[in-house]
C-alpha cells in the first residue's frame, strides 16, 4: 500500500506515511481516509511523512492538490506538516500550492520539529 493512515492518541495527531510518488490519485484516496479518522477523533492536526516519497511530476497535479484535498474533507484551517527529510527543494512546490489557496501547511526535515509545530503551535524549523 502507497500509504497508511493512523491516530497517534498520545500526541493528538493523524500520522500519514507515504511511499512511491504523491500524485493526484493518491493524493484522493489519502485524503478521503484522513477525512474519516479526522470525523472518527475529531483530531485536526496531521502529520504527513513524506521521507520515502516523491512528488508529483506533473505540475498540474501538484497545482490542483490543494482543491482535491478540500473536495476530499481536508479544510483549509486544518494544521498539517509535511516531513520531508532532505527532499525539501522537491516538496517545495507543493507547500507553496497549499499555502497559495490558504491551508496551513509547513515542511519540515524531520519528525520531532513537525510535532512540536502541530502540538504547541509554535513555528519549529
Amino acid at each position: 500500500m502507497p500509504y497508511t493512515t493512523d491516530y497517534d492518541q498520545e500526541a493528538d495527531i493523524i500520522r500519514v506515511v507515504v511511499s512511491g510518488e504523491l500524485d493526484l490519485p493518491l493524493l484522493q484516496n489519502m485524503a478521503k481516509s484522513v477525512a474519516k479518522t479526522m470525523q472518527e477523533t475529531g483530531c485536526k492536526r496531521v502529520l504527513n511523512d513524506l521521507r520515502n516519497a516523491t512528488a508529483a511530476q506533473l505540475a498540474l497535479d501538484i497545482y490542483n492538490m490543494p482543491a482535491v484535498a478540500r473536495d476530499s474533507g481536508i479544510q483549509a484551517q486544518i494544521r498539517r506538516a509535511l516531513v520531508v527529510g532532505d527532499k525539501t527543494s522537491e516538496f517545495y512546490f507543493l507547500e507553496t500550492m497549499f499555502i497559495n489557496r490558504g491551508h496551513i501547511v509547513k515542511i519540515f526535515a524531520n519528525v520531532r520539529a513537525a510535532i512540536t509545530w502541530l502540538t504547541r503551535g509554535e513555528d519549529a524549523s
